[in-house]
């Protein structure tokens, strides 16, 4: 059984004790596959933050257990999935809590302007497209500069 503390993104430069976010639980069998406790828990995240799109690449998911890990190690891949399964049944109660936090900039939202500014960048019209093209261009740029310094802190 897992124990969940699910934090929006705006949580994620407070100290861990101080955020509030949305708790709940997730009882699996420790036999079942990475792929589907991922999918599990992306279920129980769309029941709790209800966000527009959702990938596990969006969240920083950690996990703690009492006594066995008491500091967070991250979930990346599927050998941090065995890890955890592993340190859960030398639990005596054989639980742990799961962290996952929402990251604050989405790649996606990223890409999406490089591909529109590439795309006025590529538009060869006359005059008039081509000074809404420029201020177009300033305004992205403007928007992607803050998103990238967003995402490099």
């Amino acid at each position: 059984m897992f124990n969940l503390s699910i934090f929006p993104a705006s949580e994620s430069t407070k100290e861990m004790k101080k955020r509030r976010g949305h708790n709940s639980y997730l009882k699996l069998n420790s036999n079942i596959p990475f792929d589907t406790w991922k999918a599990q828990l992306l279920v129980k995240i769309n029941e709790k933050m209800k966000p527009d799109r959702i990938s596990y690449e969006d969240y920083e998911v950690s996990f703690m257990i009492p006594c066995v890990s008491p500091q967070p190690l991250s979930i990346v891949n599927e050998d941090d999935y065995n890890l955890l399964c592993e340190r859960t049944q030398k639990a005596k109660d054989q639980q742990a809590t799961v962290y996952v936090q929402e990251l604050k900039v989405r790649l996606a939202k990223v890409c999406t302007i490089l591909h529109i500014w590439d795309f006025l960048m590529t538009i060869d019209s006359a005059n008039y497209i081509q000074r809404k093209k420029r201020t177009a261009v300033s305004r992205l740029s403007i928007q992607a500069r803050r998103v990238m310094e967003l995402g490099l802190r």
